[in-house]
C-alpha cells in the first residue's frame, strides 16, 4: 500500500509539472513567433502584457525596454532557431527558463521568469543575455580549479 501511495504521488507530481510546462510554453510562444517573423519592436510588451507586472511598469520604461530588445535583435543578424537549455525554480509558484537563440552573428540567451501569485501563471520578467562565452569560460575555469590539472608526465 505504501508503494502505491508513493507511485500515486509521483504520477500526480508529473501531471502538475506537465501542466505547468504546457502553460509556460504557451506564455513564451507569442514572443518566439514575433522573433521568427523578425518583428522585434514589442517583444517585452508582448511578453508582459497578460501579467500583473505590467501594471507596475511605466509606459516610458516599457517603451525603453522594447527599444533595447529591438536594437539587440537587429544587430545579431538572421535568426535561425531556439531551444530550451535550462529551467528551474519553485514548482507551481515561481519558475525560470533559459532559451538559446541562434542568430547569424552570435548566440543569445533569452531568460524568462514566471510567477503564479494565485491561480494563473504570468511572465514576471525577461532579459537578453549576451555573455554566453563568459559563462562557459567561468564554468571551465571553475571545473579546472575543482579537479585540478593532471600531470601528463
Amino acid at each position: 500500500m505504501k508503494n502505491l501511495y508513493i507511485i500515486l504521488l509521483f504520477v500526480l507530481s508529473l501531471n502538475v509539472y506537465a501542466e505547468q510546462s504546457e502553460t509556460l510554453d504557451q506564455l513564451v510562444k507569442p514572443v518566439f513567433e514575433l522573433i521568427e517573423k523578425g518583428k522585434y519592436k514589442n517583444i517585452a510588451s508582448n511578453a508582459l502584457s497578460k501579467g500583473a507586472a505590467i501594471k507596475y511598469i511605466s509606459p516610458a520604461d516599457l517603451e525603453q525596454v522594447d527599444g533595447e530588445f529591438e536594437n539587440y535583435f537587429k544587430v545579431f543578424g538572421n535568426y535561425y532557431s531556439y531551444k530550451l537549455i535550462h529551467e528551474q525554480g519553485l514548482k507551481g509558484d515561481y519558475w525560470a527558463r533559459w532559451y538559446l537563440l541562434k542568430f547569424e552573428r552570435q548566440p543569445v540567451v533569452l531568460y524568462f521568469e514566471f510567477y503564479k501569485p494565485n491561480d494563473k501563471w504570468n511572465v514576471n520578467a525577461l532579459e537578453i543575455k549576451t555573455d554566453i562565452d563568459d559563462k562557459i569560460e567561468e564554468a571551465g575555469d571553475y571545473k579546472i580549479s575543482v579537479i585540478g590539472l593532471e600531470d601528463e608526465s
